[in-house]
């Protein structure tokens, strides 16, 4: 009977899980492309095949359901970039042109997750600091991309502290360039439950992701020129 039990357990879980997935996957779209405010939970619901009050069993409030997409977003770069951290370059210069070729794949591989970022200016103001703490812990994990680094090859009279603050400064502002592209409020239309781009908007913004990560490897090649030794 206790075997049957906790089958039954597991079985229970696993179900919840799922549709806690389906949610998830299904307001990420919404949010995605309909932005925060025209998103409605009574349409997630519908669409992710399950009755309003789980929504709310398993997120709470709308707020919540957005931050949950959110950090689903943050987690799933975040997998990959732990892949990258685990065989990253000592030289640093290499290491942050390793980071941004990865990051600009992951975004062109992701174009719903895009959407999600891109429209993060975009929030109500209540929402704007949790926000930015999911944002803020995602970017705690990045500072491993500035430990263990080689500075053998350095001047000596360069101080690495910062180098690295403006590294980090640099790679702020490529994040906002590489958002800049108004791919989440392109959407052609939907059709069985997927938004349809024109071929058109699609290239136009897989031209402009290579176009700015281009022009960051430039700027550290520069970078580069004055930070180590001649």
């Amino acid at each position: 009977m206790a075997k049957r039990s906790d089958q039954e357990h597991r079985n229970r879980t696993g179900q919840g899980d799922e549709r806690r997935n389906r949610i998830l996957q299904t307001a990420l779209y919404h949010f995605a492309v309909h932005g925060y405010a025209r998103t409605s939970t009574n349409r997630i619901a519908a669409e992710a095949g399950t009755a309003k009050g789980l929504v709310f069993h398993y997120f709470g409030s709308k707020r919540n359901l957005f931050l949950g997409c959110l950090q689903l977003v943050l987690d799933t770069f975040g997998s990959e970039l732990c892949v990258f951290l685990s065989v990253k370059s000592p030289d640093f210069i290499q290491r942050m042109q390793g980071f941004l070729r990865l990051k600009k794949m992951w975004l062109q591989q992701h174009p719903m997750e895009y959407r999600l970022l891109a429209r993060l200016p975009d929030l109500p103001v209540e929402l704007q600091a949790a926000a930015t703490k999911c944002l803020d812990r995602w970017q705690g994990q990045q500072r491993a991309l500035v430990t263990d680094l080689d500075e053998t090859p350095w001047n000596p009279q360069v101080n690495p502290n910062q180098v690295i603050e403006m590294v980090a400064l640099l790679t702020e502002g490529i994040d906002q360039r590489w958002l800049s592209f108004p791919l989440s409020g392109a959407p052609e239309g939907e059709q069985d439950g997927v938004v349809k781009n024109s071929d058109d908007a699609l290239v136009a913004w897989e031209e402009h992701l290579q176009r700015v990560l281009e022009e960051a490897l430039t700027y550290l090649e520069i970078l580069r020129q004055g930070i180590y030794r001649g």
